[in-house]
């Protein structure tokens, strides 16, 4: 079975991460140089943490999706701010920069936050940013988190698909829980013809 590990802090013992095959970390983790030669030659991939439905103040990007007007309301209890998409109008440039200087020593990049793009009508933007990447980044791996929606409009671009908050929240049962959840990710994997992991 696939190991996969979450981990959004700035630091970490990169002994305790590499023993997971999926590994997803912030973009801005200090200890990324020792966690590669910590499983190089081993069939692992680090994925950094991209959210493409909300976006914090302390990212590199923010102040240009500020100049773009792309920064919507507060994000919840989050401290982030939802990301409009459509303000971009399709400019995807921000983003092609932000990977190129950010992420280039990571092996593919987390996509977070999908379920707010649909939430929030961004879906179609989401759709075009996500296949933008793909075209971009050909061989980074891309997993998406949540956004199982629209999973099925996009699945052909991503490798890995998590199903994080999607059957419960809170103690609360999500949205119809594991058999809604479970039944896109399905639907998804069968449409597109290839295994979503």
């Amino acid at each position: 079975a696939t190991t996969l590990v979450i981990y959004y802090g700035a630091v970490a013992d990169v002994k305790e991460l590499a023993k997971f095959d999926l590994i997803v970390v912030d973009n801005a983790f200090k200890n990324l140089r020792d966690l590669k030669k910590s499983i190089e030659g081993k069939k692992k991939t680090v994925f950094g943490y991209l959210s493409i439905g909300a976006v914090k103040e302390t990212e590199p990007w923010y102040p240009w999706l500020v100049e773009k007007k792309a920064i919507g309301g507060k994000n919840g209890d989050f401290p982030s701010y939802i990301l409009r998409l459509d303000q971009l109008r399709s400019d995807f440039s921000i983003f092609e920069e932000a990977i190129t200087r950010c992420f280039k020593d990571f092996d593919g990049i987390f996509l977070d936050d999908l379920d707010l793009c649909k939430t929030n009508n961004y879906a179609d933007e989401a759709k075009k940013l996500i296949t933008y990447i793909r075209s971009k980044f050909s061989k980074k791996k891309l997993m998406a988190n949540r956004g199982l929606e629209f999973l099925e409009e996009f699945a052909d671009q991503i490798d890995y698909t998590l199903l994080e908050s999607c059957f419960a929240k809170n103690g609360k049962e999500i949205k119809g829980g594991p058999e809604w959840a479970l039944g896109k990710f399905t639907e998804a994997s069968n449409k597109k013809n290839r295994k979503l992991v």
